[in-house]
């Protein structure tokens, strides 16, 4: 199976607001990037015990739990 390189987009394929989003990635093989960034997220959320993901850290503030139910 070949895999596929995805460029940088072009100027003329996002809005300026994503500019400094799209700036930090310095990578060039973005599938890559998401590829090990679903690879950390996995490990990190499977570091939490189940014990503290409900727990707040402040009054009024979101769990971890909710924090990843919001994100996904």
């Amino acid at each position: 199976m070949v895999e596929s390189e995805i460029g940088r987009p072009e100027g003329d394929e996002y809005t300026p607001f994503y500019a400094a989003y799209i700036a930090r990635v310095s990578e060039r093989d973005i599938l890559g990037v998401l590829a090990r960034q679903s690879e950390e997220t996995r490990s990190a959320v499977g570091s939490v015990p189940d014990g503290r993901a409900g727990l707040m850290y402040s009054p009024c503030m979101w769990t971890i739990r909710e924090i990843l139910g919001h994100l996904s």
